[in-house]
């Protein structure tokens, strides 16, 4: 009998491995590795959010959010960001170290970590007469409306709630004005933000076309929704000075 060479003796036990069976046909399958699962995007319970009114020691952190809020990921946005940062956090710093009557911004945080942001709002009066095209320039301001801006959650943080909870501040602070109706704006091509404002209440009342196509290929959606009236608007507007909202 014609013996094995070494050589194929020792690939035969490095390739094959040792079985259990007693076949000498058949090996046994080797055991499969546990799947691991990715951890989601999102680890923010909703309990532990925080909602808070900012103050101008908060500038920082709201420049973090809407710098990280509204980052596309585009190289542009990348080779930009330290400038819109910096500018953010001035705009932001400024309003909030300024009294402009009815203005407000909000910060959500983590319970767990205070120093952790994770969405921000912004509230203010605007002339209602600015969006009008049919407007002439001396008519703009006669009419004002709380307007809400900078809606920002950073991805992270969303699928939480987050934006409709600072959707909520907004409402109840603008109804404690003395509004019986709330604006905003949202880009016609962003589907989840135009799902979001038509189940809480807000319904379009014009399409506007303006800079946002350049930057985003998408013209804009005027929405409003209507508020509870607490106080009469045409009285609170006309109590109000025409320079207690901050610029646009």
């Amino acid at each position: 009998m014609q013996s094995v060479p070494r050589e194929l003796r020792i690939m035969s036990e490095t390739v094959a491995p040792p079985n259990r069976t007693g076949d000498p046909m058949r090996s046994e399958p080797t055991r499969p590795e546990p799947m691991r699962s990715e951890p989601t995007r999102s680890t923010v319970p909703p309990r532990s959010i925080h909602i808070e009114r900012a103050t101008a020691a908060d500038a920082r952190a709201i420049a973090d959010v809407l710098t990280e809020g509204f980052d596309g990921g585009g190289w542009l946005e990348a080779l930009t960001r330290p400038f819109w940062h910096y500018a953010l956090y001035d705009d932001a710093r400024n309003r909030l170290g300024a009294d402009f009557g009815d203005y407000a911004l909000w910060l959500a945080t983590h319970g767990s970590a205070p120093s952790q942001p994770l969405g921000t709002v912004e509230l203010s009066v605007r002339p209602f007469g600015s969006w009008n095209r049919d407007t002439w320039f001396w008519q703009v301001g006669r009419e004002r409306f709380p307007y809400v801006a900078n809606l920002a959650v950073i991805p992270a943080a969303r699928r939480r709630g987050i934006a409709s909870r600072l959707l909520d501040r907004c409402e109840r602070a603008a109804a404690d004005w003395g509004y019986d109706r709330i604006y905003l704006h949202a880009l016609a091509n962003n589907d989840r933000a135009v799902q979001l404002y038509r189940q809480r209440g807000y319904r379009v009342q014009k399409s506007e076309a303006g800079v946002q196509q350049w930057w985003a290929s998408s013209g804009q959606l005027l929405m409003r929704k209507l508020l509870p009236q607490t106080e009469a608007p045409a009285d609170r507007a006309a109590a109000q000075p025409a320079s207690g909202f901050p610029p646009a």
